[in-house]
């Protein structure tokens, strides 16, 4: 139809419902076009790609990526059918600048044969395929009943992984999971680590952000009654008050920080009242990062209030539910 425009949207499965709302904020008339698998939709709005993009990422924190539709290839799998879907798509790209090639299958044992047919195909055709990020991006995903194939400026999709699936090396030298959080958040909302100064870590056990924060050569306050993990403890830039955060905030001390991060357990609206007061112990050119955590129903309008609370000593850059989180959205703020 004239003016519309189908994107292939990734949220997390329980919250599918949520990203059509956020899209539907932006455009009244967005529709579902089908459900392709949990947490992975196919939404028609009358918004363009770039319009649609913006307005998600400044308030649309359950959608974790999308691409604008160009092909469709129905039936199973058959290469030849998406490298021709995938060349006449890439002819919206630009030759002169690389383009990322992502591709996901909803069945095993194909992802590596599409990357390859569809790389050899855009390289054929003068364009410059890399394996990493680019500033263009080539969407490809194979299910076993179609496939579909978009092209777009990375910054257009959300996010410049497929999917927002975002994964770090070495993780097992992570303390916990938790660590991916804080780093997917610093990638996603475009954060510059800090150079040298303190860190505030609150809710800190066992000790997964201190972890990231120390390796990034910051001194870390980790406040929490749980015991840190015994390779954190020694640490001689870490030091550990056993308390809550409840006590540790009415007892002003440790001066100023460089970066307040907040993973506590619990919900959106205690922690971000916990929250509130340390703004005037962040540094002007400071910022925070935390966790809303959020109840099964009316989530929306948990984070709404927590949000709305945290606004009279924080600016908040960005809202997103990211990969790493679960029923939860991160939050980066700046001093206001």
């Amino acid at each position: 139809m004239e003016g519309r425009h189908a994107y292939l949207v990734t949220a997390r499965p329980d919250s599918w419902e949520l990203a059509l709302e956020d899209i539907r904020a932006v455009d009244p008339g967005a529709r579902l076009g089908a459900a392709v698998a949990p947490g992975l939709l196919v939404v028609v709005s009358s918004r363009d790609p770039q319009t649609l993009a913006d307005a998600l990422r400044r308030d649309g924190p359950f959608v974790r990526h999308l691409f604008p539709i160009h092909q469709r290839v129905a039936g199973s799998y058959q290469a030849m059918a998406v490298m021709a879907a995938a060349c006449e798509a890439a002819a919206s790209l630009d030759a002169s600048r690389p383009v990322a090639v992502q591709v996901r299958a909803l069945m095993p044992g194909v992802a590596g044969e599409v990357r390859a047919a569809v790389t050899r195909a855009l390289t054929d055709r003068g364009l410059a395929p890399v394996a990493g990020e680019a500033p263009q991006v080539l969407s490809v995903v194979v299910s076993a009943d179609a496939s579909w194939v978009g092209a777009s400026p990375t910054a257009h999709n959300l996010s410049s992984t497929a999917g927002g699936i975002v994964g770090f090396s070495d993780p097992a030298a992570q303390v916990s999971r938790a660590a991916g959080k804080l780093l997917e958040a610093f990638r996603v909302f475009d954060l510059a680590w800090p150079t040298a100064g303190r860190a505030l870590d609150l809710g800190a056990a066992p000790g997964g952000w201190s972890r990231v924060l120390l390796d990034r050569g910051l001194a870390v306050v980790a406040v929490d009654p749980a015991a840190l993990d015994d390779g954190l403890a020694r640490h001689p830039r870490l030091m550990h008050w056993r308390e809550t955060v409840q006590t540790y905030t009415v007892r002003p001390r440790d001066g100023q920080f460089a970066l307040i991060v907040n993973d506590m357990r619990l919900g959106a609206a205690e922690s971000a009242r916990l929250m509130r007061p340390l703004a005037d112990r962040l540094d002007d050119a400071g910022f925070g990062v935390m966790t809303l955590k959020l109840h099964e129903t009316r989530r929306r309008r948990q984070m709404r209030a927590a949000l709305d609370a945290l606004v009279p000593g924080f600016r908040v850059i960005g809202c997103r539910q990211l990969y790493h989180n679960r029923s939860e959205v991160t939050v980066a703020l700046a001093k206001r």
